[in-house]
């Protein structure tokens, strides 16, 4: 794997990671959206509820509430990734 494949991954997997913590998390997340007046306040209490990255908490807040029922998906790509990684 090159260093670009390998940066894609580990960008993939913190993604990944964030939206399995935010659907662990949604009661929380879906009151954050809800309570804030704008989609930039609500990325930045995501972000600070979830410690991830900026990037990441408007992924959350963006992506469909169907998208969290696949928790289990999430984790299997998350460890496939992790094996991959792994690999030299």
């Amino acid at each position: 794997m090159d260093a670009e494949d390998r940066q894609r991954y580990l960008q993939q997997l913190s993604h990944l990671r964030t939206l399995l913590d935010a659907r662990n998390r949604i009661k929380e997340v879906a009151q954050i959206v809800v309570d804030s007046p704008s989609d930039d306040e609500a990325a930045a209490n995501v972000q600070h509820l979830l410690h991830c990255s900026d990037t990441a908490a408007r992924h959350v807040i963006s992506t469909p509430l169907r998208m969290y029922r696949r928790g289990e998906e999430l984790a299997l790509e998350i460890t496939e990734l992790e094996l991959a990684l792994e690999q030299p």
